[in-house]
C-alpha cells in the first residue's frame, strides 16, 4: 500500500488540529478564569465590624467617658484610636452587656443599631 499525501489533505488535517487547539485553549482559559475568580473570594477581607465612638458606648453602658476607659480591660471591650479619637467595637460592647449583666440603654443602642447592616444582636 502506498499512501499518497496530497497538499489538499495536509491543510485539512492542519486546520482539524488548529480547531481542536482552539478548543482547548478556550477550556484552558475559562478553568483559569473560575480559579481566579475562586481566589478573589478567599482572598476578601471580612467584613468590617461595627465600632462607635467612647461617647455613644459609654452612652449605651450607662457610664461616663473616663469610667469606660476604667473598666474597658476589666469587660474585656476591644478598641482603637483612628487618628486622636477612640472607638468601641460594639461587638464586644454587646458580648460584655450580656456576660457580665450590666444595665444598658436599649434606646440609643437602637438608635446606633440603625445605621449599621450587620450588629450583634442582644
Amino acid at each position: 500500500m502506498e499512501t499518497t499525501t496530497t497538499l489538499e489533505s495536509i491543510q485539512s488535517k492542519v486546520e482539524n488540529m488548529q480547531g481542536d487547539i482552539s478548543q482547548i485553549l478556550a477550556h484552558i482559559e475559562t478553568k483559569s478564569k473560575k480559579k481566579k475568580r475562586k481566589e478573589v473570594k478567599i482572598d476578601s477581607p471580612p467584613p468590617p465590624r461595627p465600632k462607635v465612638t467612647k461617647e455613644e458606648a459609654a452612652g449605651i453602658l450607662t457610664i461616663s467617658t473616663r469610667q469606660l476607659q476604667r473598666v474597658r480591660k476589666k469587660f474585656k471591650l476591644k478598641w482603637g484610636y483612628f487618628g486622636r479619637e477612640s472607638f468601641y467595637y460594639l461587638d464586644s460592647i454587646v458580648e460584655a452587656i450580656t456576660l457580665y449583666d450590666l444595665s444598658w440603654n436599649p434606646t440609643l443602642f437602637e438608635k446606633i443599631k440603625s445605621r449599621f447592616k450587620r450588629i450583634p444582636e442582644l
